[in-house]
């Protein structure tokens, strides 16, 4: 498993897909293990991304944090 996770981690696709297992889980500790992944993988793979991709990963990403945020502190 740890070598297929190396293996997705070079393809610039693999944040996306986190981004949509972040918005979409219902288990809390899959997106935060989703989010941490995001946060390690998007500097590494942003440049190579396509603007598309930048702007709807981008919004989605600060919408979602924003959403986290606002239940921590309820």
């Amino acid at each position: 498993a740890t070598a297929q996770l190396k293996e997705a981690f070079k393809d610039p696709s693999v944040v996306p897909a986190l981004c949509s297992i972040l918005a979409n889980s219902p288990n809390p500790q899959i997106r935060q293990f989703a989010a941490v992944l995001v946060r390690r993988r998007v500097a590494k793979h942003w440049k190579k991304l396509s603007v598309d991709l930048k702007e709807k990963y981008g919004t989605n990403l600060l919408n979602r944090s924003t959403k986290i945020t606002s239940r921590v502190s309820d």
